[in-house]
């Protein structure tokens, strides 16, 4: 079996990330841009793969089907330690700071607007 996915980071640089999966000897080769990234025998039960593409952590998954073949997922993992997530954590901590204090700002002059227009 053979898949591709593309993947374009923010910077707009473009990744192809291929797997070949053997039927028979369920031997495993991922590559990235031509670059052999992963290689594995004799892979006939599920499997998880977890790799770099660029500053990105992503996760390969060989899931076994109830048939016997297998379908695979290829998924950029948000949550795992890494520079370019604690950045995002970071940066969402700041939106939700900015969205909260936004929102504070606004009930108050709502509230001095209703207050003064009462008097």
């Amino acid at each position: 079996m053979q898949y591709t996915w593309t993947y374009t980071d923010p910077l707009n640089t473009i990744y192809n990330i291929g797997l070949y999966h053997g039927h028979d000897t369920g031997h495993v080769m991922v590559y990235c841009n031509g670059s052999i990234v992963i290689i594995d025998f004799n892979i006939l039960e599920q499997k998880k793969y977890s790799f770099y593409v660029g500053e990105e952590f992503f996760e390969l998954f060989l899931n076994k089907n109830e048939d016997g073949s297998f379908s695979y997922e290829l998924k950029i993992n948000n949550t795992v330690n890494t520079p370019l997530n604690k950045l995002r954590n970071a940066e969402q901590k700041n939106y939700n700071t900015l969205a909260l204090v936004l929102g504070i700002a606004f009930v108050v002059i709502i509230g001095i607007t209703i207050y003064f227009s009462v008097k």
